[in-house]
């Protein structure tokens, strides 16, 4: 690499190897995302293309810049929080007063921008309103909720109280939400350094230098529930170790730490003595790196509650295809069992009344054909327009719309008078049609409430409908046939 006009006037050894713990852990790895970092020494920003191999490639972007009244100044050397968001931007805390806004100051740049010859000007958002007025007060963390998107922030105060648990609004900084001091299971968080949400929304993670601990801490209340280590320099052949900056690999599911007393960075395993030395930062020409950040996969939320849609699954909610999304955000109608017998996939009608390969109605009746049960409007509770509709009837004959929870014989069906019953219960019987029009009928009728709403059914469910009707002139003899079957799988 080579420095640029705005680099920091230091030596850099470009041609330092760097020793990755084992080569199995290097080999199970796949390729590594690219890290991202601040320093606070000169206020640099700098990218790792290959933490395993950090020196080959180190990209320093040089010193992050500032428009103060139309002029470009340092940003200077006090950024304590660094973190990115889904997009790539990057987020910064600056303890100091910064081109006008008091201290602390939030700030973004888009990391897509970097240059490495052109000045690299932050925006500033604007200062923390944090509501707390202590001078040893600041912001030494950031991360990005990875299913809210909501923006956390570690605040320490002072070297007295616990640290604070806090979300900012990232359109202005202002304090939303303080969730009080961090602490549970006996242990107090006193001079946090930074966080970073891990493999779940469960996982904020949170290294705090007054004793050296890694802790787990519950994002909704701010409490630590576990303490995952209690001497960060396990493993690492260090008397002491002071991790000021981690960062989270979605890609390899690792989490990475990088400390600025003994100046190298570390894979954090939660093995309790069994952290990994990566490599001295000092040899790639940072001695206080002070934020670290992969940009993030965001957790599938379909239906934006907050909620992932793996936990909400594993919680029991439907998913009918097993695609790893919730019923609920794909809402859909599907018709099925039809009386063309193995042609698709059903069983032969009663008395070998199919109808022809193909036709998506049921067995064939007095008019030679089936009766087809199709839907019209959405599948959405909140629309409430579906309706059931029935045709090939023969004639007028009375007929019951009912709906199950299942379907019968894996949607196959069974035998039932002159064609197949493809659903299973318990049955609901809906409505009643005393005398079809023109052999074909639908459901609600005017003044019934909603089909899901007779159904009693609710965003994610899915029911099964069908319809049974006299068919007295039928070929097999026997007194009633089926439609096919229906499936409804209900959405917002």
């Amino acid at each position: 690499m080579k420095l640029h006009p705005f680099a920091n006037p230091k030596s850099l050894s470009m041609g330092a190897l760097f020793s990755v713990a084992t080569a199995t852990l290097a080999s199970a790895q796949a390729q590594t995302p690219t890290l991202w970092g601040v320093n606070e020494q000169y206020g640099d920003l700098f990218s790792i293309g290959d933490y395993n191999d950090a020196a080959n490639t180190l990209t320093d972007f040089g010193r992050l810049m500032v428009d103060d009244g139309g002029s470009l100044e340092y940003v200077g050397n006090d950024i304590e929080a660094f973190t990115l968001d889904h997009t790539g931007v990057g987020w910064m805390a600056i303890n100091d007063d910064l081109a006008g806004f008091e201290e602390p100051v939030l700030l973004k740049f888009d990391t897509a921008q970097a240059s490495t010859t052109d000045p690299n000007v932050v925006t500033i958002v604007g200062t923390m309103d944090v509501g707390f007025d202590d001078s040893s007060d600041n912001i030494t963390g950031l991360a990005f909720h990875p299913v809210t998107n909501d923006l956390y922030a570690l605040f320490r105060t002072g070297d007295e109280g616990e640290d604070r648990l806090v979300i900012l609004d990232p359109a202005n900084g202002d304090m939303l939400h303080d969730f009080g001091d961090i602490t549970g299971l006996g242990e107090k968080c006193k001079h946090g350094e930074d966080m970073i949400f891990g493999e779940t929304p469960d996982d904020l993670f949170v290294t705090d230098n007054d004793d050296d601990h890694l802790y787990r801490v519950d994002a909704n209340t701010g409490a630590i529930v576990e303490v995952i280590d209690d001497n960060q320099r396990h493993g690492i052949t260090k008397h002491s170790v002071k991790f000021e900056a981690l960062a989270w690999d979605p890609q390899n599911e690792v989490l990475i730490g990088c400390d600025d007393n003994k100046d190298l960075c570390a894979i954090l395993t939660f093995g309790n003595g069994n952290n990994v030395f990566l490599f001295d930062t000092a040899d790639i020409g940072f001695v206080d790196i002070e934020g670290l950040a992969f940009v993030p996969i965001p957790f599938a939320d379909c239906d934006e509650n907050g909620v992932s849609d793996a936990d909400e699954i594993a919680a029991g909610a439907p998913d009918h295809d097993g695609n790893g999304v919730p019923d609920v955000c794909e809402p859909d109608i599907e018709t099925f069992c039809f009386g063309d017998g193995q042609a698709s996939g059903s069983i032969e009608c009663p008395c070998g009344n199919n109808v022809v390969p193909g036709a998506t109605e049921g067995c064939a009746n007095g008019t030679g054909a089936g009766a087809s049960l199709t839907a019209t409007g959405s599948p959405s509770i909140a629309a409430a327009d579906l309706t059931l509709n029935v045709t090939g009837l023969p004639g007028t004959p009375p007929g019951v719309f009912f709906a199950g929870d299942g379907t019968a014989a894996n949607g196959a069906g069974a035998p039932f008078y002159n064609g197949l019953r493809c659903i299973s219960g318990p049955f609901v019987r809906l409505v009643k049609i005393p005398m079809p029009v023109n052999g074909a009928t639908s459901m609600p009728v005017q003044g019934q409430p909603p089909v899901h709403v007779q159904v009693g059914a609710n965003p994610g469910d899915t029911d099964y409908f069908q319809f049974w009707y006299r068919d007295g002139g039928g070929p097999c003899g026997g007194s009633a046939n089926m439609s096919n079957g229906l499936r409804v799988t209900w959405g917002l």
